[in-house]
């Protein structure tokens, strides 16, 4: 009787070739999410800040008792709050250019990677100030009576979506409240998301960060301390009012204050690898 012949035995290879499996066709929104997700987060976290902070601006200031002050620092709080809740798992919620600004200069975060963030963030930012800025269009309307859109005067709603320093405030005054308030802002954000700090719940600390700096800061110059939330279509005022206020404040005060709110984080309190400062970084620098 012939002896049965044995069948070979399978390679690994085969073996996995069983059960490798065809991935799934993906839609146009799960490519574009994994191609640009970590940017779509930085969009949709901004967006929040400006979606409930420049309403709760709206509404406190266009209908007669509907707030005061701290309504409005609650609005730009929560909005905080919620948009790093959002965007923080995907792209570590930086929801601010000036953070994302220090995180490439202080921690090695790409640049190529931050200019797409800080696009996203002005785009996300813009888009929430039109979504609100329709919603109100009518008690806009109302309240500075006529079709005319105004940034300086009594009647002026500008400053509801973004930046406008107090009438009694002078340009080297807003420029130093702007820089130490978003040196705190990031200085606490570093301390905030410090992987040994697991103690933190990162968007309610964000939540009570914002409400003391609207509290203790923001009178003088609307606590801009996000550069993102400068841009809107009001007209050439926007950019020539106050001898440049949009530049100065927004942007050459926040930026710096909050590198050097980093820096002083990362040289006297933080002692992890991340900085560039830090002793036995590959990245790190003699002093």
């Amino acid at each position: 009787m012939a002896s049965a012949q044995q069948e070979p035995i399978p390679s690994v290879a085969e073996l996995e070739g069983l059960t490798t499996t065809t991935p799934p066709h993906r839609n146009i929104f799960q490519r574009l999410r994994s191609m640009f997700g970590e940017e779509f987060a930085e969009f949709w976290g901004t967006f929040m800040i400006v979606f409930f902070g420049a309403a709760a601006e709206c509404q406190a200031g266009l209908y007669r008792g509907a707030g005061d002050w701290l309504t409005r620092i609650l609005g730009w709080a929560v909005g905080v709050s919620l948009g790093i809740y959002l965007a923080a798992p995907i792209s570590g919620g930086h929801v601010n250019p000036t953070v994302t600004i220090s995180m490439s200069v202080l921690r090695g975060f790409p640049a190529s990677k931050a200019a797409r963030y800080v696009l996203a963030q002005i785009l996300g930012a813009f888009l929430a100030t039109l979504v609100v800025y329709l919603n109100y269009r009518g008690a806009i309307t109302a309240f500075e009576g006529s079709g005319a859109r105004t940034v300086i005067g009594p009647h002026s709603t500008a400053g509801r979506f973004f930046t406008i320093p107090h009438p009694k405030v002078g340009l080297f005054t807003a420029y130093v409240n702007e820089f130490v308030a978003t040196a705190a802002l990031v200085a606490l954000f570093l301390a905030f998301t410090d992987e040994r700090n697991v103690a933190t719940s990162i968007p309610f600390a964000f939540f009570i960060l914002i409400l003391g700096i609207g509290a203790s800061y923001g009178i003088q110059t609307g606590f801009a301390i996000n550069p993102a939330l400068t841009l809107l279509g009001y007209g050439k005022a926007v950019w020539t009012h106050d001898k440049g206020y949009w530049l100065w404040v927004p942007w050459l005060s926040v930026v710096p204050g909050g590198i050097v709110g980093g820096l002083l984080y990362d040289l006297w309190v933080y002692n992890g690898q991340a900085s560039i400062f830090s002793h036995g970084s590959s990245r790190a620098i003699a002093l």
